[in-house]
């Protein structure tokens, strides 16, 4: 893989990482949807484990986003910009486009759970 694609590939696998202990973290808060934080945690950490481990770095630690639903808006955005990230890497990595393109609906999928959590 180019220097560009392994940035991109481990920069997507911290944000998954970090989401699902996010969504983890907050599954039982009160005013939150317990279903819909489990199915978040669920689909990053399915996108994440088809990409490769990062081959340098330290975990960042599990933020603890402010109440509401303006408190998760930002992952929110970073899961959909992750899944972006994964999708425009398809030509540049014929050997795992496929995988590449799982993790990337994974990381969708887990962005509009993550959007639901606190929608009530």
């Amino acid at each position: 893989m180019s220097t560009t694609l392994n940035s991109t590939v481990a920069e997507a696998w911290d944000t998954l990482d970090t989401v699902a202990r996010l969504a983890d973290a907050i599954t039982w808060d009160d005013g939150s949807d317990s279903l819909s934080a489990m199915q978040c945690a669920q689909s990053c950490t399915a996108a994440r484990d088809l990409l490769p481990l990062p081959l340098a770095g330290d975990p960042a630690p599990t933020p603890r986003p402010a109440d509401g639903a303006a408190g998760l808006a930002p992952y929110v955005e970073q899961l959909r910009s992750t899944a972006r990230a994964l999708a425009a890497l398809h030509p540049a990595a014929p050997d795992t486009a496929a995988q590449l393109a799982q993790a990337a609906a994974q990381a969708t999928t887990a962005a509009e759970a993550l959007a639901a959590v606190r929608e009530r």
